[in-house]
């Protein structure tokens, strides 16, 4: 890491102060931190200090799966989307076959900072219009949309969650239920806005199977890959993590809409943008530190 600790860093105070200040990520910048990161590899690799795997290809594929997703998601922009990607390229050549999450996938382990620091940084960031705004708030959490919104979708994540359970699994995640959750989270929204985009041209009574299906699905294979953990006492603690983490979801989700149908458009561009150069630099700066595992225990003690 100590090779593209460097570039890194000024790649991040770069593109962080052309984002805060000009609302850009230059495509050059970019480029120029690949060249260098590129001729630095190659050196690397010519005095046999770093060795060449398949680790490597997988994280550049995640860097572009994740990055791609978000932008056709519409949870960032284009800009964003290729730093990212940048971030995964100078990230792979530390990829090892080793199974520490950091050795062997740093990709992910970079986004699940990114989204861990976001979702803190976003909230911080909310904070005075928390307290302006916190009757209305609250009202929101306690009302029977909540309730309805809740159970809509406690089955669909809790069937997600059991579907991701196993390959989580096998990443050996040093917090499994916290990103798992992250995982079953970025599913959902891809099937949600798969379903939305898709409205138009099939049934709805289809896309209501389809919920049906993955309802189905996840119980069956719950039942089949755990059987002696498919019991009542167990099912019950399940939804209950679930549940915690889904009403966290939805407080975030009703903080960050707030007066979102009473702006135009323009004020909307004005007040809703949100430089995520920043917040993905923080993101890479906490890999080196243990602020996920704080989190993690954080969210563990709420649903213990």
């Amino acid at each position: 890491m100590q090779y593209f600790f460097p570039l890194i860093i000024a790649l991040g105070i770069i593109t962080s102060y052309t984002d805060i200040r000009y609302r850009r990520i230059y495509n050059w910048h970019l480029g120029i931190a690949l060249g260098i990161g590129l001729l630095l590899c190659l050196l690397l690799l010519g005095l046999r200090i770093f060795h060449g795997n398949i680790f490597w290809l997988i994280n550049i594929g995640i860097g572009i799966g994740i990055g791609y997703s978000f932008y056709y998601l519409q949870l960032w922009g284009a800009g964003d989307g290729k730093l990212f990607l940048t971030y995964c390229i100078l990230l792979s050549p530390l990829a090892q076959r080793q199974h520490a999450l950091f050795s062997r996938f740093p990709s992910i382990y970079v986004f699940i900072n990114i989204f861990s620091v976001s979702l803190v940084g976003l909230l911080i960031f909310s904070f005075p219009q928390i307290i302006q705004r916190r009757a209305d708030i609250l009202g929101k959490i306690c009302s029977p949309q909540t309730g309805k919104y809740l159970l809509q979708r406690l089955l669909m994540f809790t069937a997600l969650s059991w579907m991701l359970w196993k390959p989580i699994e096998y990443l050996r995640l040093p917090g499994p239920a916290f990103f798992q959750f992250i995982a079953v989270i970025l599913l959902y929204f891809i099937i949600n806005t798969a379903s939305k985009k898709i409205k138009n041209v099939v049934p709805p009574v289809f896309q209501g199977r389809i919920y049906l299906g993955i309802i189905a699905a996840g119980i069956l294979l719950r039942a089949i890959l755990l059987p002696q953990d498919f019991t009542l006492p167990t099912l019950l603690h399940y939804c209950k993590y679930v549940f915690v983490y889904l009403l966290l979801l939805h407080i975030f989700r009703i903080i960050f809409t707030l007066d979102k149908k009473n702006h135009t458009a323009q004020e909307k561009s004005d007040e809703q943008y949100i430089p995520f150069a920043p917040l993905m630099f923080a993101g890479i700066v906490t890999a080196q530190t243990p602020f996920v595992g704080y989190l993690i225990r954080f969210l563990h003690s709420l649903t213990a």
